[in-house]
């Protein structure tokens, strides 16, 4: 999936990446499932039958069948979908657990479940992305037997800090809370991305970050958990997400986790190829953040000092290269830096702030490329 958008070099990965070519050659073919799936017609129960093998796809590519699935249009959605809807059906108030570090949606809840009486911590980030494992679990077994949800960020899009899925396991084991876990940055940039634990409560993907079409999502939810649905209508996909289902997105799904066997610790080398070549070319001038904890293969996160990321965004897009300035869901939001403040920087730093992200099939030819056009820009 190398991108050349006009003969620019789009670097942008983590915000959408392109359709995959699978993707592109099914669209091409125009081969599409158009009858409603709740149909009970012939052409009606294609359509279903198209969405069960996407299903049974995703269950043998995880091998997660103690969850169900259920398709939604995002991260945003799912995200939404599964916190409020783990709110709704308690009959007490809940305790819920987020990172300033976490998605918009993730944040956004906060203030949602707040303004609802339920009681809202807030997990402190180290400035190199970490947690504290003991504290969090400490925080948790002190709320009581109260309801707890923790929303638990893999990778993160800003800075592509891992929080490992090891460290939920723990926290699963000694506290019991419900666990979501963020895995809209997972898909090919950590070496074990399939490897989804079965203790955990569930988990949110977004299509267009691997190269499905947008608008497509889905989560994977423990089949012991239950939620309200966040939309409520025909009573689909088990009522918990009702709506017809977007027949030729869940296809695309299955095409682009085709494409997706990238070669996670070959990328990974070229990652540290070009952040060693900005270090030696441009040193004290920028600070890689994050870069002392365990990152994704394809995110370069940079405080470039002096210089406001406005200004670094304009010097790129005149040079032919596309990055990111601001939350990977939301690229175009000016100011400061959320993620990299909460982490303990100052406000000028997180106003001085690009993340670069790269395409997962990088390979050294192209890593010295971009090392190069970038390294000439900043300079």
């Amino acid at each position: 999936m190398e991108k050349l958008i006009s003969k620019r070099s789009y670097l942008d990965y983590n915000a959408s990446s392109p359709l995959s070519d699978s993707v592109i050659q099914w669209l091409g073919k125009g081969d599409f499932f158009f009858a409603n799936p709740s149909s009970l017609h012939t052409s009606g129960r294609e359509s279903n039958k198209i969405i069960r093998s996407v299903i049974d796809y995703l269950y043998d590519f995880f091998g997660l069948k103690s969850h169900t699935i259920f398709f939604h249009s995002g991260s945003t959605e799912g995200i939404n979908t599964i916190i409020k809807g783990f709110a709704n059906i308690q009959d007490e108030k809940i305790h819920y657990f987020y990172s300033e570090t976490d998605h918009a949606a993730a944040r956004s809840m906060a203030s949602y479940l707040k303004a609802q009486g339920h009681f809202i911590h807030q997990i402190i980030a180290k400035q190199n992305g970490a947690c504290d494992e003991r504290e969090l679990i400490k925080q948790i077994i002190c709320c009581g037997k109260q309801k707890d949800i923790l929303n638990y960020t893999h990778v993160n899009n800003e800075t592509g800090v891992v929080w490992d899925l090891n460290r939920a396991n723990n926290i699963k084991k000694a506290t019991n809370c419900f666990i979501h876990v963020d895995s809209s940055q997972t898909p090919g940039k950590v070496e074990d991305w399939k490897q989804l634990s079965d203790v955990l409560d569930a988990y949110t993907f977004s299509g267009h970050k691997f190269g499905s079409l947008k608008g497509i999502g889905f989560s994977f939810l423990h089949k012991k958990k239950t939620i309200s649905p966040l939309i409520e209508g025909g009573g689909q996909q088990n009522n918990i997400r009702s709506g017809t289902e977007n027949t030729y997105g869940i296809y695309s799904l299955k095409l682009a986790f085709d494409d997706l066997s990238c070669d996670v610790a070959k990328t990974r080398s070229c990652l540290e190829f070009i952040e060693q070549e900005l270090v030696s070319s441009l040193g004290a001038k920028i600070t890689i953040v994050g870069k002392s904890f365990k990152r994704s293969s394809n995110t370069i996160c940079l405080i470039v000092h002096g210089i406001n990321s406005d200004t670094l965004a304009v010097q790129f897009d005149m040079a032919g290269i596309d990055i990111g300035t601001g939350s990977a869901c939301s690229s175009g939001i000016k100011g400061e830096n959320h993620v990299v403040k909460s982490m303990g920087f100052s406000s000028i730093q997180a106003k001085s702030v690009i993340r670069i992200s790269f395409e997962l099939f990088l390979d050294i030819k192209k890593a010295k490329e971009y090392a190069t056009r970038i390294i000439t820009v900043l300079q």
